[in-house]
């Protein structure tokens, strides 16, 4: 993977300046899980050849798509960001997901 991947989640975390800390249980243990996979990823790619099977991308973007859900849902009850600024940049992070499959290799 590229050192200049970066997943809507990760977008999120560092433009609101929060930690997974923060959030539930659940989205941490979703984290450490799609961290996982990603590492995993990784350390079979060759020669900087990524290759993942359509189930995998979209176990990976599911993984995302959930955690910045539970990021938007913490940012609208500390109310740094409206419902409607929630769903803009939902929009946005969907975009880059589709940005970022273009990056996979089919198997």
């Amino acid at each position: 993977m590229s050192q200049e991947l970066e997943l809507p989640h990760e977008v999120l975390l560092r433009r609101y300046s929060l930690d997974i800390s923060e959030l539930p249980a659940k989205t941490q243990t979703m984290k450490s899980n799609l961290e996982r996979e990603l590492n995993l990823i990784v350390a079979r790619s060759k020669n900087g050849q990524v290759n993942v099977s359509p189930t995998l991308q979209a176990k990976l973007e599911n993984y995302d798509r959930l955690i910045c859900d539970d990021i938007f849902e913490l940012l609208e009850g500390n109310e740094t960001i409206t419902e409607t600024q929630s769903e803009k940049l939902e929009t946005q992070m969907d975009a880059e997901r589709v940005k970022i499959g273009g990056f996979w290799e089919w198997q």
